[in-house]
């Protein structure tokens, strides 16, 4: 029967095909560990840039909160400028409107007036 030839040599060579089964096991896990080696160095190379990413957008948005804390503080002391200017424009209509009615109004005018031009000397615009 030539099928078993193959088994009696198989028999007789044992040692050297386990051998050559050891050898091609270990080749299988070298190449097996060389690919996850690649790709341990790929994900600690993106972990890396997503880091480095992070750092940035942090200090962005610590930029970011900065600008906005200026420009709210910029708008609140305009605000607050703009309501002073409406403050002192009530006052002056009142003058006005609290001139008497039957009588001479350049005495109350003036007054306004003179005080719009020492307003206008204090005032830095």
């Amino acid at each position: 029967m030539p099928g078993l030839g193959i088994f009696r040599l198989a028999a007789s060579k044992w040692k050297l095909l386990l051998g050559v089964a050891l050898l091609v096991v270990v080749g299988f896990m070298a190449m097996r560990l060389q690919t996850v080696n690649a790709r341990l160095e790929t994900a600690q190379s993106k972990a890396e840039n997503l880091l480095k990413t992070n750092v940035e957008n942090a200090l962005e948005v610590a930029e970011y909160k900065r600008r906005q804390q200026n420009i709210e503080t910029a708008i609140k002391a305009e605000q607050d400028r703009r309501r002073g200017v409406q403050d002192q424009l009530t006052e002056l209509r009142s003058r006005i409107d609290n001139a008497p009615h039957d009588g001479c109004v350049g005495p109350a005018v003036h007054a306004v007036i003179d005080g719009l031009r020492i307003q206008s000397a204090d005032h830095k615009d």
